[in-house]
């Protein structure tokens, strides 16, 4: 086989012979980095050309950002269940001033950035909410940026596992696993050939997508093709978190845990629109 040739630039990342950065992170040491959030700062800020970040097989827990003035970025490992990228913050923990940190800070992974893209990578938060307990919001992963693409990608969690913010994002062969407003935000997203994986409790309710869109104006949402439901508990497929809240389903094959009603008005007449 032919070796690839890779010459180290200013920033610490390497060539590859088409151009394009390229940073490896393994645990052993046998990278550039052992975190991936050692990589992240590694990438030069506000670059204009593709990032890939090659995952080694391994179990990484770290909280990571991306900020907002690194786009251009891909997180790429082998496959899902052996590149695991987790933590376990909720929205109930305290920051260093005792203040809960609500759900926006629990994410594992947050990207600010524009034109990411990930493949072949978990991301998770291990927090389930226990019965009756409030502020136990847990995030996986938080996009906030534009023109995202998740490519086999798994991600975990159990209450607010996806917060899919603001951008348009396309979501291809992944798989979402959660019990309530697992999917939720105000992004206008395509989640095609997914799977979507309930773990309500048996005799509780699920809740798979929470739409923020607060106009009629707004043309955020979120749209499901081709894809599946499957699970257990007592599911339903969107409730409002805002007053426009869309969830769109098509030639979804669903199992028998989804109720008749279909969608929750969230105690709020007025949002059955």
């Amino acid at each position: 086989m032919e070796r690839r040739s890779f010459l180290n630039n200013n920033n610490g990342t390497r060539k590859n012979r088409m151009g394009l950065d390229v940073i490896v992170v393994a645990k052993d040491g046998t990278g550039d980095s052992e975190t991936l959030q050692g990589a992240i700062n590694m990438v030069q800020v506000d670059n204009t050309r593709r990032v890939k970040i090659f995952i080694r097989p391994g179990i990484y827990r770290e909280k990571v950002l991306i900020p907002e003035n690194k786009p251009y970025i891909s997180l790429i490992g082998i496959e899902p269940n052996t590149t695991v990228i987790t933590w376990n913050a909720k929205a109930s923990d305290k920051d260093e001033h005792g203040k809960e940190i609500r759900t926006f800070k629990t994410a594992t992974v947050s990207v600010e950035s524009d034109y990411f893209c990930a493949n072949g990578v978990t991301f998770q938060n291990t927090i389930v909410a226990k019965p009756k307990t409030k502020n136990m919001q847990a995030v996986a992963l938080k996009i906030s940026g534009d023109k995202a693409v998740f490519y086999n990608v798994m991600f975990l969690g159990y209450q607010d596992t996806l917060y899919d913010h603001h951008g348009r994002h396309y979501f291809y062969k992944c798989f979402i696993q959660g019990a309530i407003d697992f999917v939720f935000g105000n992004a206008r997203s395509l989640y095609e050939d997914c799977t979507i994986n309930s773990v309500a409790r048996r005799h509780g309710y699920g809740f798979i997508a929470a739409s923020h869109r607060n106009s009629p104006d707004e043309n955020t949402g979120f749209s499901f093709l081709n894809s599946r439901i499957r699970g257990r508990g007592k599911n339903f497929l969107g409730r409002p978190w805002g007053k426009y809240s869309r969830a769109i389903y098509v030639k979804t094959d669903m199992d028998n845990i989804i109720s008749p009603e279909g969608w929750n008005d969230w105690k709020d007449p007025s949002k059955r629109r």
